[in-house]
């Protein structure tokens, strides 16, 4: 599966960031995003809707219904989708922010991976750059820029493609999403894929902010049919490359998971893995 960021990896295509799962974020980031002032949201399970749309970027993500706390994270190494979850904090993938060992994120369902170590040494956090917008100005002047890198320990993406960055200065002009953290995805619910990736595997488009809508998540945690691993969520098509580390939120607004990777994203029935 290959990752999912700017032209970054492959096995399953590293999206971007997997997002935290009921065990994963509880355990070892829901203590460090109440800190720092990330808000926490008990959504009610939304209903279950049939309703998928045919096609891959989705729409520009701008007037209602627009997410303008999803960013684009840039450094010297490529572009991510991240979440500001806080003034001064940014929720992205591991693999987004570290260096990259292999082509792609190979998984089993026991959260072992089947390739190898995925990443290497973490990039600088003061080479990221915060841009804003539906269309970022890649020649302006960031929102912000790295300060702290945060993420579980080891070189195995598998359950653990989740970063949290905290930046130099707080965003301003722009609601933080909310995080939910008293329960885990579940199967059937309805949700929004947002991204600034590829409209197809061909790499084309990436760059604007896209949003797509009623995607359903297809299974939560232990797989065989979609190879996801108990801190990781399957969803139905809409995620491409550079939407790695982008958020799927919940019909209550609440970010549920982190993209982290996708095996192609053309095929309408492909599944993308969040965490």
């Amino acid at each position: 599966m290959s990752a999912l960021g700017a032209g970054r990896v492959s096995c399953h295509n590293v999206l971007g960031l997997g997002i935290m799962t009921k065990n994963l974020v509880r355990v070892r980031a829901g203590l460090c995003l109440l800190l720092l002032g990330c808000s926490a949201e008990p959504d009610a399970p939304p209903l279950e809707s049939s309703i998928v749309q045919p096609i891959i970027g989705g729409v520009e993500d701008s007037g209602t219904g627009a997410h303008p706390a999803v960013v684009m994270l840039i450094n010297g190494n490529g572009a991510c989708t991240a979440s500001l979850i806080a003034p001064k904090l940014v929720l992205t993938a591991r693999h987004c922010v570290s260096q990259n060992l292999q082509p792609g994120i190979g998984c089993d369902i026991y959260g072992n991976s089947t390739n190898g170590n995925h990443v290497g040494n973490d990039f600088s956090p003061a080479s990221f750059e915060v841009l804003t917008g539906v269309n970022p100005n890649f020649g302006g002047t960031p929102a912000a820029i790295g300060a702290q890198l945060f993420h579980p320990p080891g070189q195995n993406l598998c359950n653990n493609d989740i970063a949290l960055l905290v930046l130099n200065k707080a965003v301003t002009g722009v609601t933080p999403l909310q995080v939910r953290l008293d329960w885990g995805p579940q199967a059937g619910e309805m949700t929004t894929a947002v991204g600034y990736g590829s409209v197809n595997d061909a790499q084309q488009g990436s760059g604007k902010r896209r949003r797509r809508p009623n995607v359903p998540v297809l299974t939560a945690g232990q797989d065989w049919n979609h190879i996801t691993g108990a801190g990781e969520l399957a969803v139905g098509q809409a995620a491409c490359a550079g939407d790695s580390g982008g958020p799927v939120i919940s019909a209550a607004g609440s970010v549920i998971g982190v993209a982290s990777r996708v095996a192609n994203c053309n095929d309408p029935n492909t599944s993308a893995k969040y965490v």
